[in-house]
């Protein structure tokens, strides 16, 4: 009986998991296929009930998402865009044309990310590769000081050739020394590639779409500090530390959730004081669809401290300005139906 309901939650979880993200559930699905076919095919193992029906039920959850009515009108919402390319557009460009494309998906996507990853990355890769091949400590520390920071040259001015470089080491390190991690890292970080890549349709996607990502730059980190993790004084630290981090974010959505309501309680009491007719009113959302709605005659200000915030990881789509035409700040007198609305 518990095997069933284990079973059931597994297909949940995998229904979860595909209904996602178009381009990270995807790419899940063919890293769970790939890693079945290995598990039967080459190491002849019995696969659980509960593994067939976890992708089973991310293949369903995939299917629904991708083929829904409300997809299709943002994929042709999206098409609207200056930087969207259809799939028919992108194979017309020709060899040279495909390659400016892709490289121009992946440099976006790395100069969004912390540069914490690659540089820990980095450094892990040279000490294995090179660090002990030097006998004098200090001149091998003034190496290791030297590369780290052409890396971080490199990685500024050239970050895809900057991840290339740690690819390659990782595979270097593995045939060097058959250590089966960096071999791990390697299609981890060969996976993050293709996660980027699968989304060329767009030039400048939002850094929260970039969630498996992020997932899989993390596993590389753990990965190759394996054995500093296994330390229980190092492994409280960074929980302790991860915890903390949780409840501050709490605590700022929390914040952000207040000021809000503050915000929009703002806007109906000048709605419930204004005099005057509806009107017309024009705008220009997300810099790409011009909209007519009929809506209020009024321009609200917003005092700073009461819609600005701790933490600005959440969205860009919360950061008001002082500039009226500003691209948030007409999506928000859209969504409000009023003429204009700025910070202070």
């Amino acid at each position: 009986m518990k095997n069933l309901w284990f079973c059931i939650f597994m297909f949940i979880c995998g229904f979860v998991v595909g209904m996602w993200h178009e381009g990270t559930s995807s790419l899940i699905l063919v890293a769970l296929i790939l890693y079945l076919i290995t598990l039967k095919l080459i190491y002849k193992k019995t696969i659980p009930l509960w593994f067939y029906l976890g992708i089973f039920g991310l293949f369903i959850g995939f299917w629904i998402l991708f083929f829904s009515p409300g997809q299709n009108a943002r994929i042709l919402a999206e098409s609207m865009k200056y930087d969207y390319i259809s799939i028919s557009d992108f194979l017309s460009l020709g060899l040279f044309g495909i390659i400016s494309r892709l490289n121009i998906v992946l440099t976006n996507a790395f100069n969004q990310n912390p540069i914490f990853f690659p540089i820990v990355s980095f450094i892990v890769a040279f000490v294995y590769a090179f660090w002990y091949q030097i006998k004098n400590r200090i001149f091998g520390f003034l190496i290791l000081v030297l590369s780290v920071i052409l890396f971080l040259l490199i990685l500024i001015e050239f970050p895809l050739f900057a991840y290339l470089m740690i690819f390659g080491m990782f595979i270097y390190i593995h045939i060097k020394s058959k250590d089966s991690r960096f071999l791990v890292c390697a299609i981890l970080l060969f996976f993050y590639f293709l996660s980027i890549l699968s989304t060329f349709q767009l030039l400048n996607l939002p850094f929260r779409s970039r969630a498996l990502g992020v997932i899989l730059l993390v596993a590389i980190i753990v990965i190759l500090n394996k054995q500093y993790l296994q330390n229980k004084k190092i492994a409280y630290f960074i929980i302790s530390i991860s915890l903390s981090y949780f409840c501050y974010v709490c605590y700022c959505y929390y914040d952000l959730n207040s000021k809000w309501n503050n915000l929009v309680n703002l806007v109906n009491d000048a709605k419930d004081s204004y005099k005057g007719e509806q009107e017309w009113i024009s705008r220009k959302i997300m810099n790409t669809y011009d909209v007519q709605y009929l809506g209020y005659g009024i321009d609200i200000v917003v005092p700073k401290e009461q819609y600005s915030f701790t933490y600005r990881g959440f969205s860009s789509w919360w950061h008001l300005s002082q500039d009226t035409k500003n691209d948030i700040n007409q999506s928000y007198a859209f969504i409000f139906r009023i003429r204009s609305i700025s910070l202070q």
